[in-house]
């Protein structure tokens, strides 16, 4: 049985306050689902966690984002709802590709040339 959203039940004089459980998932090279979630009192405290969680995540992932790889991170509610999305696009702009090359100086004929 699920219980609803923020309800309070009384059980032998014990109070019982049930939060909502968000949950995290992240799909980049392969899909990571959260399984477990995490309770947290409201949306805004699930959109919080999920910045500060992204940003440690993409931190760690330590040069491996390469252009044509995208990165997302879903929060979604008890009932799968996606609530929010959080999406890095790594692609190669084709301008930077040329002023990338441009800039490389090569050897030619024993002189140094720029292109």
């Amino acid at each position: 049985m699920q219980v609803p959203k923020n309800l309070e039940l009384e059980t032998s004089g014990l109070r019982f306050a049930c939060m909502p459980r968000f949950f995290f998932n992240i799909y980049h090279e392969r899909a990571e689902l959260d399984e477990v979630g995490e309770e947290l009192p409201d949306l805004q405290s699930a959109w919080h966690e999920a910045t500060i969680t992204a940003g440690q995540i993409l931190q760690d992932l330590d040069g491996k984002l390469r252009p044509g790889k995208d990165w997302r991170m879903e929060v979604m509610d008890e009932s799968l709802n996606r609530l929010f999305v959080i999406f890095i696009r790594a692609k190669t702009v084709p301008f930077a590709i040329f002023a990338a090359a441009a800039s490389y100086t090569f050897l030619v004929s024993g002189s140094a040339a720029s292109l």
